[in-house]
């Protein structure tokens, strides 16, 4: 998961401060250290699944699959939002138009319609041929990010599009990813709805060389007998097969995996639910969290 989004923000108003020269030059230097300081210290608390809960120990991370991040080419117009939709939380805010490229000379754009409250994307080829016509990523105002990466095998580029929905508190993190995949006929879209996706997700835990995906869900349990609603971290395990996501979880015995969600880290799974309740509550509040292009 990427950094907290505030301890990005204090750092850089701390740099703008400087380049303007709003601190005292005996000050300067103090002012860096505390920006690094931030910084270095949200690092290390980024190594958890955000926000500091996950299906994992804390001293073991399963193997990694690589994404390689594409470049952001053009994208600075800034964008009002409006006050409904509560303050700016944004994967890269500040823009309401992003072109990305990838290898090969493949171009990825994303564009907030504003009216619609919907983020667009297309993917094309140098010269202008289609890989993906413009279609609608999800619901929000932010761009996200762009990988690529040759997830299912078959040594041609994929592509992982994201999008921002623009929220406050947890919902900060609330994301839709589109999972580009290649196959004989072409490309074909996966779309994913989860919170804090990152390129740790994508992993290889058998290992054999496969592509799985890490999915994220905020669960709301049943009020207790104070009226207080507990809240849930649950994990689920994806697998990219062909030019599809597919349930996975019986690649690993901890998933799914149900982690309270509490103020203080994480990564034990959570023994106070039956099996019935946990059926209850992901029938209520977690089903239908990916799908394809064309199916919904």
């Amino acid at each position: 998961m990427d950094l907290p989004f505030k301890t990005r923000g204090y750092a850089k108003r701390l740099t703008i401060l400087l380049r303007r020269n709003k601190i005292e030059p005996m000050k300067k230097y103090a002012v860096t250290i505390l920006a690094l300081l931030l910084v270095a210290l949200t690092a290390v608390g980024a190594l958890a699944f955000e926000p500091f809960h996950g299906p994992f120990d804390k001293n073991w991370r399963p193997k990694r699959f690589r994404l390689r991040p594409c470049k952001i080419v053009e994208g600075k117009k800034k964008v009002a939002i409006p006050a409904k939709y509560g303050r700016w939380h944004g994967l890269l805010a500040g823009k309401d138009a992003v072109t990305f490229s990838a290898r090969h000379g493949v171009v990825i754009k994303e564009r907030v319609d504003d009216i619609a409250y919907q983020v667009y994307f297309s993917i094309t080829r140098p010269g202008g041929e289609t890989l993906v016509a413009e279609q609608a990523l999800g619901d929000g105002v932010e761009p996200g990010r762009a990988y690529s990466a040759d997830l299912n095998g078959d040594d041609i580029d994929d592509y992982i599009v994201e999008a921002g929905s623009g929220g406050q508190g947890i919902g900060e993190g609330y994301r839709y990813t589109a999972f580009v995949l290649s196959s004989e006929s072409g490309y074909k879209v996966s779309f994913l709805k989860g919170f804090y996706p990152g390129p740790e997700d994508f992993v290889d835990i058998v290992p054999d060389g496969h592509c799985q995906v890490i999915h994220t869900s905020y669960i709301f349990g049943e009020p207790d007998k104070d009226g207080k609603r507990p809240a849930y971290w649950v994990y689920n395990l994806l697998k990219v097969d062909g030019a599809e996501l597919k349930p996975a979880n019986e690649l690993d015995g901890r998933f799914p995996m149900w982690v309270e969600a509490t103020k203080k880290p994480g990564y034990k799974a959570a023994g106070s639910l039956s099996s019935e309740q946990k059926e209850k509550l992901w029938k209520a509040d977690g089903e239908g969290f990916f799908w394809t292009a064309g199916s919904e």
